[in-house]
């Protein structure tokens, strides 16, 4: 099956599990402003998202 025809819970599933555990916890840090309706009407904290998610793939990269 080519990539193209698969789901993005299929190529999560098929994601080593150091991958899905970092995918995972973005999606956490997302899920947190879910409160926000208009990201960009908040101000800041789009910057402090992309922030957060900056720090977490930095420390991935340096394990």
């Amino acid at each position: 099956m080519s990539s193209d025809k698969l789901s993005p819970r299929e190529i999560l599933q098929a994601a080593s599990p150091r991958v899905r555990t970092t995918v995972n916890e973005i999606l956490e840090i997302e899920h947190e402003y879910h409160s926000y309706r208009n990201l960009s009407s908040a101000g800041s904290v789009e910057k402090e998202i992309a922030q957060r998610i900056k720090q977490l793939i930095e420390r991935e990269v340096k394990k």
